[in-house]
């Protein structure tokens, strides 16, 4: 793939309310570290520029306990889920590529930074990993050329990412291409949370 000269900038997007979780998920802990340590790492290690975008009820908590460049939800585009984190993202950061992740995923690896990375290339809009045949939108890099196309679906409130995904061109890179799948793991419960940390301290 042609990556090599395109930039590509990190976006960790951490303005969900965790209704399911009953908390905070971002500072469940996982070995010691709270989750959104694991992004960070993940993305920074990885990537030059790194962003946390987020919402008003969280902006002063990232500010004071990353050191990463926080960015708050345009005004008009808060409560607009991912894709009005993205575009808020897209709005005040130049690059040709951003690679977004949700805050909440402890498992991910600089490893799974690298790989999905390699398959940038200008013939697509982005790149989306499919686990499990399920797609996987919130970890994955999209090219700022999708940025009209998040505009219009904000202003129409279409909301839904599998929609935007059909709108733009995307390169799907199955799990057996990048070779990993753990790194994937969604947990949005307690129970789910138990239950996976449980199993990786066996």
């Amino acid at each position: 793939m042609d990556n090599q000269d395109n930039e590509i900038v990190g976006i960790i997007l951490a303005g969900g309310h965790s209704v399911r979780f009953g908390q905070n998920k971002a500072q469940a802990l996982y070995n010691g570290f709270p989750f959104y340590h694991y992004s960070i790492h993940a993305l920074t290690t990885q990537l030059s520029k790194s962003f946390i975008v987020t919402n008003n009820q969280y902006y002063s908590f990232y500010k004071k306990n990353t050191s990463l460049y926080v960015i708050k939800d345009m005004e008009r585009w808060k409560d607009h889920g991912p894709l009005g984190g993205l575009y808020s993202a897209l709005q005040e950061i130049d690059s040709d590529w951003y690679f977004v992740l949700p805050i909440d995923i402890p498992f991910v690896t600089r490893r799974l930074i690298e790989r999905l990375s390699s398959y940038v290339s200008n013939q697509y809009d982005a790149v989306v990993p499919v686990v499990k045949n399920k797609k996987q939108p919130l970890i994955a890099l999209y090219r700022s050329t999708v940025k009209t196309t998040l505009k219009e679906q904000l202003i129409n409130r279409n909301l839904k990412m599998g929609i935007f995904l059909k709108n733009i061109n995307v390169y799907y890179v199955d799990e057996n291409e990048l070779g990993c799948s753990l790194e994937f793991t969604n947990i949005n419960t307690k129970k789910d949370y138990y239950y996976h940390i449980a199993n990786q301290k066996e």
